[in-house]
């Protein structure tokens, strides 16, 4: 079991986490400001985290063979540097699927509703049929979905605040700052 827990916090890619986790804050603090953290808060940054780690398993097993050329030897990509299989991945894939849903419902439905739109978002990005990350000009606003407005959107439900203009206008704002970045990256690369 602890070899699974290790791999994964390696499929929690720090930079990518932490990021989601602002956002999630932000839509929790916009209202009325952060002024205590909740038990809420700290099953929604475990739900949030794990959604993400069964996003990452799954890219990884769907994007081996790319993975190979870009990121030979990169200790983040378990697979491709041989100390993890597929079925491993598979296997830190639906734990963190379990524990991304049972803590969400430790904040409540719309935490769970949430939870599993991002898990289904993770599925869509990078397994077949659809395979959105190998849709142009679509996969930036799936992923600007799945890592700024989700989390937003969690951060809302914990708060307990209503989903209001204010804040479609905030996360709309963030979520047109995203997909600015992650083109402006896309085309650097």
């Amino acid at each position: 079991m602890s070899g699974l827990l290790a791999l994964s916090l390696t499929m929690l890619r720090y930079r990518v986490a932490m990021m989601v986790w602002m956002f999630m804050l932000l839509g929790s603090a916009f209202q009325d400001g952060l002024s205590k953290l909740g038990w809420d808060h700290l099953w929604a940054v475990i739900a949030l985290g794990c959604s993400y780690v069964a996003a990452t398993t799954v890219n990884d097993v769907a994007d081996k063979s790319v993975d190979l050329i870009n990121h030979p030897g990169d200790e983040g990509r378990p697979l491709v540097t041989g100390e993890a299989t597929e079925r491993d991945l598979y296997m830190v894939h639906v734990s963190a699927a379990v524990v991304a849903i049972v803590t969400a419902a430790l904040v409540g439905w719309p935490a769970v509703g949430i939870i599993i739109v991002s898990l289904l978002i993770g599925h869509a990005y990078s397994l077949g049929p659809v395979r959105l990350s190998y849709r142009t000009f679509l996969a930036p606003l799936v992923l600007a979905v799945a890592y700024v407005l989700l989390p937003y959107q969690l951060g809302v439900a914990v708060s307990g605040a209503p989903f209001g203009p204010d804040h479609a206008l905030l996360s709309g704002g963030l979520v047109a700052l995203f997909v600015s970045r992650i083109n402006l990256k896309d085309f650097r690369d």
